[in-house]
């Protein structure tokens, strides 16, 4: 695992916890459904954490219950999408 996936370095405190992702090699979505398919596509995305800039991230990171708010449209919008048991979307 590389240096930017670092869920074993701590960032990951509990289950059902909400993290904000921004699209990463300078993507962007004009819509909610782009970006739904994106992360069941397990493209990557940048971790805004107020600890680590810009950790690289794919929805195959998080678990069942945690909420991703995803920032799109030049990060004016914001997608909110919940893990399901199977860490799916």
């Amino acid at each position: 695992m590389t240096e930017y996936h670092t869920l074993e370095k701590g960032w990951r405190h509990g289950r059902g916890l909400p993290y904000t992702l921004t699209p990463a090699c300078g993507r962007d979505y004009t819509s909610k459904a782009s970006v739904e398919q994106d992360l069941r596509n397990g493209e990557d995305f940048y971790l805004q954490s107020p600890w680590q800039y810009n950790t690289s991230c794919s929805v195959r990171d998080f678990r069942e219950g945690d909420v991703l708010h995803v920032r799109y449209k030049q990060h004016d919008n914001l997608a909110a999408f919940t893990l399901t048991e199977d860490g799916k979307i």
